[in-house]
C-alpha cells in the first residue's frame, strides 16, 4: 500500500507509488509547507497556493469570497453593501459604482442622467434637489432649475446666455438655441427694423411698400399731403383734405387741400 499523509491521496501510478502523493481536493502543499495542509478554499489561497481574493481598491463596499466551481475555486464577492453595485463585472474591485449618487449610473447601472439633472440623488436624477427637468429642457444649476436652451432668452443655447437688441420697439427673443429679436405689439418686422406700417412711409401698410416723396402713410396706406398737386379725387388725399381744383388765368389744376 502506498504510504499518504494527512490531507494526501496514496496513489499508484505505472506501478509505482507517487511521491509526495497528491492532496485532496481543497488542499495544496505551498512553499515551507512539509504536507497538504494549506486549505485553497480561502480569500487568501483561492484555488492555488497565493491566490488572493483581496481587492485591488482600498473598499469594495463587499467582502471578497473564495467560491467552489466544481473541484475548483475563484475569487468572488459577498452582496454589495447599500446602493453600491458591481456594474463591470470585475471581481478584484468589489462593488465599485454607488448607484445612490453616481450620475452615469443613477438607480441602476448604465441609467445616466444626461443634462435634464445636477445630481443623482437616492438613485433618482435631480435638478437642485428637486424633480428632474422634463426632455426638451436643460438643468441650469446656477441659473434657477429648468430651462428650455431652444427658446429661453436668459439660457439661450447655454445656461447663462441672456440674449439682448437694441432694436427699437423691439424684444430680444431665443429661437433654435440662437439670439434674435421680436417686434412689440403693434409693430412689424421689416428686415433689421420693427415698424408701424399704419404711419410708416418707408413701410406703409406691409415690408415692401414704399410712399413716394412728399406722400404720408395713414391707417398703412399711402396719400397725398396738403399742396400736393394731381389728385383725381378726395380719396388720394390724406384725412381731413379735399381735392381741390385751382385755377391760374386760364388754366386749372387738382390740389390736396
Amino acid at each position: 500500500m502506498c504510504p499518504g499523509g494527512t490531507n494526501e491521496v496514496p496513489t499508484c501510478q505505472n506501478g509505482s507509488c507517487v511521491n509526495p502523493p497528491p492532496c485532496q481536493s481543497g488542499y495544496a502543499q505551498c512553499v515551507n509547507d512539509p504536507a497538504c495542509n494549506t486549505h485553497i478554499t480561502t480569500t487568501q489561497n483561492c484555488g492555488s497556493c497565493g491566490n488572493s481574493c483581496a481587492f485591488s481598491v482600498p473598499n469594495g463596499h463587499s467582502n471578497p469570497t473564495c467560491d467552489a466551481s466544481g473541484a475548483s475555486y475563484t475569487c468572488g464577492h459577498d452582496a454589495c453593501q447599500g446602493t453600491w453595485v458591481d456594474c463591470n463585472g470585475v471581481v478584484s474591485d468589489g462593488c465599485e459604482i454607488d448607484t445612490g449618487s453616481d450620475m452615469s449610473n443613477c438607480g441602476t447601472c448604465t441609467h445616466q442622467c444626461g443634462t435634464t439633472a445636477d445630481a443623482c440623488t437616492g438613485g433618482t436624477c435631480t435638478c437642485i434637489g428637486g424633480t428632474e427637468c422634463t426632455t426638451g429642457q436643460t438643468c441650469c444649476s446656477s441659473y434657477g432649475g429648468c430651462h428650455d436652451l431652444q427658446t429661453d432668452a436668459n439660457d439661450c443655447g447655454t445656461c447663462g446666455h441672456v440674449c439682448s437688441t437694441n432694436v427699437t420697439n423691439g424684444h430680444p427673443v431665443c429661437t433654435g438655441g440662437g439670439c434674435g429679436f421680436a417686434c412689440d405689439p403693434g409693430y412689424t418686422k421689416c428686415g433689421s427694423v420693427c415698424v408701424d406700417t399704419s404711419t410708416n412711409t418707408t413701410y406703409c401698410g406691409s415690408c415692401t411698400n414704399s410712399c413716394t416723396t412728399g406722400k404720408a402713410c395713414q391707417n398703412g396706406s399711402c396719400c397725398m399731403t396738403s399742396g400736393m398737386v394731381g389728385c383725381t379725387s378726395a380719396a388720394d388725399c390724406c384725412s381731413g383734405l379735399s381735392c381741390l381744383i385751382v385755377k391760374v388765368g386760364t388754366s386749372s389744376y387738382h390740389q390736396c387741400g
